[in-house]
């Protein structure tokens, strides 16, 4: 009996322990969580949402990004010069040029290029842009292609494609251009990944966008680029015509009008900036000064980098990730400097910059933080 009321007391005192040790975790008695003082005082990038970024700023090819593919040796040659990679070729070829290594399973992007070619002779080279999905035997080898060759004092554009049968007819359609003062030409193929199908564009000497070809059927699982020069055999021709190509900036991104940029609010170690007392929600933020809000009351906006345009404006209530889409976005080419604003009731707590360096700057589907203080 005195052993069965040991026990008791023993469970009695247990339980009066635990129960002082829930009180001690009350909302009452709770350490106060972080204070907002300064606001957003910095970003760092935590995931790259581009699956390619090249812009030749080495002495020679990344064979660690590129494939090399010379099937004529003897008649073409290959440098990397004042940033651009230059294709030197003379008379026929078969297909000589760069093929990106690391096939991704993903569909919906965009390849974007600068571009252009100059010829000597009567049968000039092209220059081709060429999105694929021909990584056998994981995806068909479906593909669409831009290409671009010297027509006198004008610049043709035209596309060609790989698809299932009756999926393309428009192998005799062109766009002719002006060059313009302009250094070469933006080419961009973007790749639908809800509807399979592929816009070919290149922008004119006048800032405008046009498009090469109607919409084309491109149904593939994977994807990678080529950059390269072709030019069938003539067999009229009296002398053996010289090109020079070259290719700069080339990358691959998710689609923007699909794929927003992620933005989390975080303390400078990378803890939320929020506190939940008592396992409560929504969760809280404290700011100096001022009575506690819940999380859902701050609006993360993203602007042009001159501050004059608003991209978009986003409110969350779980743990301050912020999805900022790009669907209506002015920018028609990636990557670009934009800045990032923090607002409470209508009055910004400070804005952080995401600066814009060569191929270095924002694209589709990035993750960045933003720190707190």
């Amino acid at each position: 009996m005195r052993k069965t009321l040991a026990v008791a007391a023993m469970a009695v005192c247990v339980w009066a322990f635990a129960s002082a040790g829930a009180r001690d975790e009350s909302p009452k008695t709770q350490v106060a969580g972080p204070v907002i003082r300064k606001g957003p005082v910095s970003i760092r990038l935590r995931e790259r949402g581009a699956m390619l970024m090249e812009a030749f700023d080495a002495d020679k090819v990344d064979t660690k990004r590129w494939r090399i593919w010379k099937q004529n040796p003897d008649r073409v040659k290959f440098a990397v010069e004042d940033g651009r990679f230059v294709i030197r070729g003379t008379g026929p070829l078969a297909h000589n040029g760069l093929w990106s290594l690391g096939s991704v399973r993903f569909k919906d992007v965009t390849l974007a290029a600068r571009m252009d070619i100059r010829s000597r002779g009567d049968s000039p080279h092209e220059l081709y842009l060429h999105l694929c999905g021909g990584d056998m035997p994981r995806s068909p080898d479906h593909w669409v292609e831009i290409g671009m060759r010297e027509v006198g004092e004008k610049v043709q554009f035209r596309v060609m494609a790989a698809v299932e049968k009756g999926n393309f007819r428009q192998q005799n359609r062109k766009l002719l251009l002006d060059r313009g003062e302009q250094d070469g030409f933006d080419a961009r193929i973007s790749l639908n990944g809800s509807t399979n199908r592929c816009v070919t564009e290149v922008r004119d000497a006048k800032g405008v966008w046009r498009t090469v070809a109607d919409a084309i059927p491109l149904r593939l699982r994977t994807t990678h680029c080529e950059i390269k020069m072709r030019r069938q055999w003539k067999p009229n021709e009296k002398t053996p015509t010289t090109s020079t190509g070259w290719f700069d900036d080339v990358r691959i991104y998710p689609r923007p009008e699909a794929h927003p940029v992620m933005v989390r609010l975080v303390r400078p170690d990378g803890r939320p900036i929020f506190q939940r007392i008592g396992d409560t929600w929504p969760p809280k933020i404290r700011l100096i000064g001022r009575q506690p809000r819940t999380l859902e009351d701050l609006v993360v906006e993203l602007w042009t980098a001159d501050g004059k345009t608003r991209v978009c404006a986003v409110q969350s209530a779980h743990f301050a990730h912020y999805m900022l889409p790009l669907k209506n976005a002015p920018w028609d080419l990636y990557p670009v400097a934009a800045k990032v604003r923090v607002l409470l009731d209508g009055k910004s707590l400070g804005e952080v910059e995401i600066l814009k360096d060569g191929l270095e700057g924002m694209y589709p589907d990035d993750v960045y933080d933003v720190i707190v203080r």
